[in-house]
């Protein structure tokens, strides 16, 4: 079955996922397989969430996406704010899978007993210092440990070495007071 027999079945569920959404409310939107649907108070969509949660697994056998399913406030969701935070997001995921597919290239060519000079040239490490500042940028986790893992490669640039750890991990406390708020206060409304 190809990719057209695949996106034919795949809008035949989703139809019916549609009107399943439709029996609750006329208020949503869907692109492909993202939902946006809105209800006038929370109670209704935490209900709605369960009941269609539900649905979801018992008739389709799917599951919503934990990192994509919240509730928020339609102010939260106009504001500019949010769209700003998911547009920086995605442009932080495209540099992080191109940053991890470039390290692992360049550490392939080293072996344990090379010289990082031997293999890397000015140019190699000019991007290398570029690609570090970039993930210090977007605060890209992902390849922290790959880079302490080959820090002895990267010593002649061992500034940006240190700037894109401190960037990273600076945050790495707020995250943390972060989930406890959020938990804190949704434990204290739910």
């Amino acid at each position: 079955m190809g990719p057209a027999a695949s996106i034919v079945l795949a809008e035949v569920v989703l139809s019916d996922i549609d009107r399943k959404i439709l029996s609750h409310t006329s208020s949503f939107v869907r692109w492909v397989d993202d939902f946006r649907i809105f209800f006038r108070a929370i109670d209704e969509a935490r209900v709605f969430l369960h009941e269609f949660t539900k649905y979801l697994y018992e008739v389709h056998r799917l599951v919503l996406s934990g990192e994509k399913t919240r509730l928020l406030r339609v102010s939260v969701f106009t504001s500019p704010c949010f769209a700003m935070t998911k547009h920086l997001k995605r442009q932080a995921k495209t540099e992080e899978v191109a940053l991890e597919e470039y390290l692992e290239e360049l550490y392939k060519r080293v072996g344990p007993y090379t010289s990082p000079e031997d293999v890397f040239d000015d140019d190699e490490y000019a991007e290398l210092q570029k690609q570090l500042k970039n993930a210090a940028r977007y605060r890209i986790r992902a390849i922290l440990k790959t880079t302490f893992e080959h820090l002895e490669l990267l010593l002649p640039i061992v500034r940006e070495v240190s700037i894109y750890a401190r960037a990273v991990l600076r945050d790495c406390h707020k995250i943390s007071v972060s989930i406890f708020l959020q938990n804190r206060y949704s434990g204290a409304n739910g």
